[in-house]
């Protein structure tokens, strides 16, 4: 990465110098070309490496990263062949078949089609996960105050407040 960058930084540099040689053949009559290799110059200048912009990169780097873990468990899983490591493969795989599926997703924009449906899937992803981020911060307040209250551990224990799960599964209920 480092050569890279340093090679990134090379072509810049050149392209940038390119670019500014020619702004002395631009003619005084048509302005607009000397605006335009100005702004190419500042395009080239500003241009980053990776761009954060396309954020199907990150998706990409989750995919990796579950694939990864998928060869790891599934070295293990036939190594070993226990009952954990079958288990564990299982649920590594489950994610990343899912992952790899919303993935496909990524080449489809270009199909007028499935545009808009890409467009909206975008837009559920965010508001899933505001609606995730808002119940985990009412939610879990909640369930310590539950279990304070009513849990094992005060003076009055009440029946289904007594575990973890039934606590969590009640006070979803009530939600």
């Amino acid at each position: 990465t480092i050569i890279t960058r340093q090679e990134h930084k090379a072509w810049k540099e050149w392209r940038a110098s390119e670019l500014e040689r020619d702004i002395e053949y631009c003619h005084p009559r048509w302005p607009q070309e000397t605006k335009y290799i100005n702004a190419e110059i500042k395009a080239v200048r500003n241009l980053s490496l990776m761009s954060g912009s396309d954020y199907w990169i990150y998706f990409d780097w989750i995919a990796l990263v579950f694939i990864l873990a998928t060869i790891v468990s599934h070295v293990v899983f036939f190594h070993y062949s226990t009952d954990l490591s079958k288990e564990a493969h299982h649920y590594i795989i489950m994610p990343l078949l899912l992952i790899l599926w919303y993935r496909m997703f990524k080449y489809a924009r270009p199909f007028e089609g499935a545009g808009p449906f890409i467009v909206i899937f975008g837009s559920v992803i965010g508001d899933i996960i505001k609606w995730g981020f808002f119940n985990i911060i009412i939610f879990i307040p909640f369930a310590c105050a539950f279990w304070l209250t009513f849990g094992s551990i005060s003076s009055t224990p009440v029946n289904g407040y007594n575990e973890v799960g039934s606590l969590l599964y009640n006070i979803f209920s009530m939600m």
